[in-house]
């Protein structure tokens, strides 16, 4: 039964042949079922965004140079003589 969401047989087929997938019955009749979830998916791909959509958790930029107090920081091997 298809919905008037899911995508025809034929054309899914075009575009596993493109991709190159090789996929059995049941794989691509799951796929088929699930075809409009992934076109929507995709299309908020390809929504042009600018640095500032980026979460700020992502990057983080410390002040303080690397070994001096940063949280990733790795101890600074200490040398014979120093205080």
């Amino acid at each position: 039964m298809m919905t008037p969401d899911m995508i025809s047989r034929e054309d899914l087929s075009v575009l596993i042949h493109r991709s190159g997938l090789k996929l059995d019955g049941e794989q691509f009749e799951a796929l088929r079922r699930s075809y409009a979830n992934l076109q929507i998916l995709a299309d908020l791909v390809r929504v042009p965004r600018d640095r500032r959509a980026e979460p700020s958790s992502v990057f983080r930029v410390s002040a303080a140079p690397q070994g001096h107090g940063t949280p990733d920081a790795r101890p600074t091997p200490q040398r014979d003589g120093d205080v």
